[in-house]
């Protein structure tokens, strides 16, 4: 379903995978896992190219059955756990849902957005009642800050009784314009370094992505009936004769 053949598709992916960001928290993470992925990131430092960005994301279920106003009181629990002002997002009142939006800047490379989303339970059998969602996502360049931030935000999650469920992208620059066969040949080489297996393969003028499951990393989701935890993807920066890599697990991290 994730990777049909046409330009338009990776836009519906995209609009699919942040719904299940936002609305399904509760069945992304089969397996989650709060271990620093050390091995596995000094594998993908060890190769070709510069890494430019390290992003970290959590997500989840927080409660359901909320009253508006007992959703708008946690706001303050959240700003003070993470020091970020949360301030009020606009949306029709027909779409049912309350969020509140915030970020800053932990240091010159590192930035942190939280969200805190409402949706409106079903009416009938549940008027008045909401269901909390919590995102948040760390971006920076330096991995000393991403490995720091990772351990933050586990423990202060962990503090406030939520399970983490961490998901990280690392972002490599390659001074080459590749072909698509040389990318092709190049994440099949990633997934074989990774000691990965692909399930998928989605591509265009401008992007491929693969996925598939790895044993170097213990948290996994399920598609399909199969475990996937790893995700790559190339693009061509043809302004700047530059090949993009991201590497995900267990799946990319989406602007």
């Amino acid at each position: 379903m994730r990777y049909i053949r046409t330009k338009n598709t990776l836009l519906i992916i995209s609009i699919l995978s942040l719904f299940l960001f936002l609305f399904n928290f509760e069945n992304l993470f089969n397996q989650p896992s709060n271990e620093y992925p050390l091995s596995f990131i000094n594998d993908i430092e060890s190769f070709s190219g510069t890494v430019t960005e390290f992003k970290l994301a959590h997500s989840s279920e927080i409660s359901e059955y909320l009253s508006e106003k007992k959703f708008r009181s946690m706001r303050k629990t959240f700003q003070e756990s993470y020091d970020v002002k949360l301030l009020p997002v606009f949306h029709p009142r027909k779409h049912n849902v309350i969020e509140y939006f915030g970020e800053k800047r932990f240091s010159d490379s590192t930035k942190v957005q939280v969200k805190w989303v409402a949706k409106e339970m079903n009416a009938l059998k549940f008027p008045g009642k909401y269901t909390g969602y919590l995102l948040i996502n760390i971006s920076g360049s330096k991995r000393d800050d991403f490995q720091n931030e990772w351990v933050f935000l586990t423990r202060t999650l962990q503090t406030m009784n939520i399970n983490p469920s961490l998901n990280f992208s690392i972002a490599i620059e390659l001074n080459q314009l590749m072909s698509q066969t040389k990318q092709t040949k190049y994440l099949e080489d990633t997934f074989q370094s990774l000691e990965g297996n692909i399930l998928n393969r989605y591509k265009d003028n401008s992007q491929m992505i693969y996925d598939g499951y790895t044993n170097e990393i213990s948290s996994y989701v399920m598609a399909n009936d199969k475990k996937t935890n790893l995700q790559l993807s190339t693009q061509t920066d043809i302004a700047n004769e530059k090949t993009v890599v991201n590497i995900g697990s267990p799946l990319l991290i989406l602007e």
